[in-house]
Parts: C-alpha cells; sequence; structure tokens
C-alpha cells in the first residue's frame, strides 16, 4: 500500500505526531493506529526490529514525511 493511502486514513492528530516526531521509536497507540490504517498489512511501513524493540518507521516512510513536512510534493 502506497504510504499516501494510509496516511490520509490517520486522524490529523497522530499525523502531526509523526510529523513532529519522525524517526522515533513509536508508541503504542501510534502503532495501532498505523496498522487499522494500513488494514492490517503495514509490511513495509515498519523497519525490521527485534521483537523486544519498540516500533520505528522504514526509512522510505520517514523520508516520505520528511518531504510533506517540508511542503514537497509526494
Amino acid at each position: 500500500m502506497e504510504t499516501w493511502v494510509w496516511w490520509e486514513r490517520l486522524p490529523p492528530p497522530t499525523r502531526e505526531w509523526l510529523i513532529d516526531h519522525n524517526g522515533e521509536y513509536l508508541p503504542a497507540d501510534v502503532v495501532d493506529e498505523i496498522v487499522d490504517a494500513t488494514g492490517g498489512k503495514p509490511e513495509e511501513v515498519f523497519a525490521v526490529s527485534e521483537p523486544d524493540e519498540p516500533r520505528r518507521l522504514a526509512d522510505k516512510v520517514v523520508d516520505w514525511i520528511e518531504a510533506v513536512a517540508n511542503g514537497e510534493s509526494v
């Protein structure tokens, strides 16, 4: 699923949090919202991590969010 598709499904406060905290570890509630927004198929959204590690976004998603934050066309 393309990033813009699930991004549009997120509540605006979650999008703002992701912009403000881009590249950081994700709180559980944000992970849950992303999983819901992707229809339960977030395979390309999250970076590969150890099972006990907090989730992070994949590099390509971090780059996409940075572009959105900078007002660039994506």
